[in-house]
């Protein structure tokens, strides 16, 4: 696969998760629960790397009421110390 094939794939992930918050985020979350766990242990690395750097790089970003409390809640996280997660 190539780089661009994987941006489309990921662009496209992105647009379903936005779909299913849509619709009904605890089934989402239900999902979540059952497949992450479930996962190769480095994949479930991965994972969590990837939602604490979103979570870093939204802190900054600017709010109002509608995402207040996640941004806020994002820059807690931000304080946090860094746990590396290591790619073993």
């Amino acid at each position: 696969m190539t780089n661009e094939e994987l941006i489309e794939k990921c662009e496209a992930v992105a647009k379903e998760i936005e779909d299913c918050l849509n619709w009904n985020d605890k089934i989402l979350l239900t999902v979540l629960r059952e497949k992450v766990p479930r996962m190769h242990k480095t994949l479930q690395q991965n994972f969590w790397r990837t939602i604490n750097s979103l979570a870093l790089s939204y802190s900054i970003v600017p709010y109002d009421l509608r995402n207040e409390a996640s941004v806020k809640y994002c820059q807690k996280i931000a304080m946090l110390e860094d746990v590396g997660f290591p790619n073993i």
